[in-house]
């Protein structure tokens, strides 16, 4: 990580611009320039595969966990990551069961982490899908600077380059796409993408704002003003269309005794985009349904999380998103699975077009889940995670 009077600078530039919604307060935390979050280290911790056929069971995995954990100081552990290849040739086959073998394969992923998922398919297509690999298309849609400078080495290293498109902007922009034939369907992936688009805030039927402490007891302070942005309008209108999702809304609240939420605007407008810019296509988002130690005060709030050097690799639990200065940590939101398939329905006009499967459910469909085995049985693939979704169309 930084030093912290870099994170000090990153801060203090949010902070003249204020006041802010909170999806734009959150954006500029995590990808505002080069002293942003996730341009400031590498988040993401990258590996060889396991052996987990050569595992003798649960604690053989979590001492290999371990041990890439305390690998890195400032990184993170993420499902297609530990289980490489396993987990992204599932993908692959889910896109086969969809394919029609005599077009061309398109795949755009967003959010890209290291690459590793483009890496692994390509690999695989290359390997075992000759005919299609030289006419395929994989693009990666990533708004980190550091991470599509790391993909682009990762994948031209294994020689795919020519097959790739690289697009450094946010899900929720992504660009014409113009070399896309849009009479054949394109696969759209995103894997562990959602929890770190920007979310708004609402209380009470008003928006919240985030602009700095007029007195400075804290570096940030929340403000609640009359609901006039378009897009929380727009998410908020799409969930009242559903007296179901009113319904198990206004319970949460109830349940949790708060009457603020956190709204994944940036998700919908990733949905509305990639619906207007790729109409025809199939769509794969894998993500965490629910999350331990969030934020209190809202229904749907996130964990804040920081790891670093000056954390000595130790995970740091925060209690609010906003960051005192020096302070840079993961910002991170479980996903409502009912609720993105619901608006992401709407929003094609298909009802009943998707479906929601756990991560096993998915992975013992489409993946070859032996490879993940121990020798007592116990599948990590299957039985780590459970926190995780993934839906498709």
């Amino acid at each position: 990580d930084k030093p912290s009077s870099l994170g000090r600078m990153a801060l203090s530039q949010v902070r003249r611009e204020g006041p802010l919604l909170v999806r734009e307060y959150i954006d500029k935390v995590l990808y505002g320039g080069p002293k942003s979050y996730f341009n400031s280290g590498q988040r993401i911790i990258r590996k060889a595969s396991l052996s987990f056929n050569d595992m003798d069971g649960p604690k053989d995995y979590q001492k290999a966990l371990h041990d890439l954990y305390w690998s890195s100081s400032d990184g993170w552990l993420t499902p297609v990551e530990i289980f490489q290849p396993t987990y992204a040739r599932g993908i692959l086959s889910w896109i086969m069961s969809k394919f029609d073998q005599d077009s061309r394969l398109q795949i755009v992923e967003i959010g890209c982490g290291t690459g590793t998922c483009a890496l692994n398919i390509l690999d695989e297509i290359r390997d075992h899908y000759q005919s299609l690999y030289s006419s395929s298309s994989y693009s990666l849609v990533d708004i980190s600077e550091q991470y599509s400078q790391i993909q682009q080495e990762a994948l031209k290293s294994n020689g795919h380059s020519e097959l790739c498109h690289f697009h450094r902007t946010s899900a929720a922009d992504i660009p014409p796409l113009t070399y896309l034939d849009k009479s054949i369907p394109t696969f759209v992936i995103g894997l562990e993408c959602l929890d770190n688009l920007s979310h708004d805030k609402i209380c009470d039927h008003e928006q919240v704002m985030v602009e700095p402490d007029t007195d400075l007891s804290s570096p940030w302070m929340e403000t609640q003003v009359l609901l006039s942005d378009p897009l929380i309008k727009e998410y908020i209108d799409i969930i009242n269309t559903s007296d179901q999702l009113q319904s198990l809304g206004a319970l949460s609240k109830i349940m949790y005794m708060e009457s603020c939420e956190y709204i994944p605007t940036t998700a919908l407008a990733f949905l509305k985009g990639m619906i207007n810019e790729i109409p025809n296509h199939h769509l794969l988002l894998a993500d965490f349904s629910s999350l331990p130690n969030t934020i209190p005060g809202a229904v749907n709030s996130p964990i804040v999380a920081e790891r670093s050097l000056e954390t000595a690799g130790d995970t740091i639990d925060h209690d609010t998103y906003l960051l005192a200065p020096g302070i840079r940590a993961d910002i991170f939101f479980p996903t409502d699975f009912e609720k993105l398939k619901y608006v992401y329905e709407y929003l094609r006009g298909h009802p009943n077009a998707t479906r929601v499967q756990t991560t096993a459910e998915f992975m013992m469909e489409y993946a070859n889940t032996d490879e993940c085995r121990t020798r007592s049985g116990y599948n990590p693939l299957l039985e780590d995670y459970s926190n995780t979704h993934i839906l498709t169309s």
